[in-house]
């Protein structure tokens, strides 16, 4: 590449969390299902039945989520929203948040939003990165619950299609909604290799980055950018010589799907034969794994 070319455009490195390459404008993700409060409340047993009425549905949502899953699996679909049924039924969410109502003489809306900060707060505090990031499953649970209470559901925009969408972070019902606009990549500020999100990219053939700071401050809508989630590399205002290299690469090579083939049953450098196998909750899911080169199943779970 030539001095003139590289001086037009900005590299930045980054993370890469799922494979493949992006390339379109730089969008902003606008999440308009953020918990908010200011309601007025109603007597504190009207806001205790609009909050269970409120995860009743939140319920069905997510059961709906996980029905339309088993069509087409992927396989951590299921375990994710699984996980969220869970903080939903099982944790102390809903009774703390019941509490707060009664104490304090709080709608639900504002009860939730307490209730929300506090354990979204100290899960992002734990020391162990691969738990810390489920802070964002706790966070899509209380952003399902308030734009239930608000009478909407998540929406996107068709401003995402063909986009490399950007976003301080993004949780896993949002990467979900977002596929659906058929984005063209994602950047991210937070999320490691193990957090949900980046899971559902690569399962979806997202192309992501993660790590790259202060998005929002830095850069401005419209920017053409490209998200190499080979590498890990962000490039704003690509050259046209460098959009044409990205161009000519054929993305059958950088698919996540060939990637994992690659990765195929083994052995050990004394002889022992490794065999691949997947772990499935439905008997469906294991065609796609045998796709990406498992030969068996190694657990399956009847239970769900």
């Amino acid at each position: 590449m030539d001095d003139a070319a590289a001086t037009s455009e900005r590299r930045i490195k980054a993370l890469a969390v799922s494979h493949g390459i992006g390339i379109g404008r730089l969008v902003l993700f606008r999440d308009y299902s953020s918990p908010l409060s200011g309601s007025e409340a109603d007597t504190p047993e009207n806001e205790v039945a609009r909050l269970h009425q409120a995860a009743e549905s939140c319920r069905a949502q997510l059961n709906e989520l996980i029905a339309a899953d088993r069509s087409n699996p992927q396989p951590h679909v299921i375990d994710i929203f699984d996980l969220q049924l869970l903080i939903l039924d099982q944790s102390s969410l809903l009774t703390r948040i019941e509490r707060h109502i009664r104490e304090n003489n709080l709608n639900a809306e504002s009860a939730l939003k307490r209730v929300a900060d506090e354990l979204v707060g100290r899960q992002s505090s734990v020391a162990d990165p691969h738990l810390r990031e489920k802070h964002l499953d706790i966070a899509d649970v209380c952003n399902r619950l308030d734009a239930t209470l608000h009478g909407s559901r998540s929406v996107t925009d068709n401003i995402y299609a063909g986009a490399i969408v950007a976003a301080r972070e993004l949780r896993p019902s949002v990467m979900l909604e977002l596929k659906k606009c058929e984005p063209a990549g994602i950047i991210t500020e937070r999320g490691g290799w193990t957090s949900h999100t980046s899971i559902l990219a690569r399962e979806l053939m997202l192309p992501m980055v993660s790590g790259v700071q202060a998005i929002s401050d830095s850069f401005k809508e419209g920017l053409n950018t490209i998200v190499d989630g080979e590498n890990g590399i962000v490039i704003f205002e690509p050259s046209e010589v460098t959009v044409n290299q990205y161009l000519s690469i054929n993305p059958s090579n950088i698919s996540t799907e060939v990637d994992i083939e690659t990765v195929d049953n083994s052995e050990t450098m004394d002889g022992h034969r490794i065999a691949i196998r997947a772990n499935v909750d439905i008997p469906e899911a294991y065609d796609q794994a045998r796709r990406f080169g498992a030969e068996g199943i190694g657990l399956f779970r009847s239970e769900s």
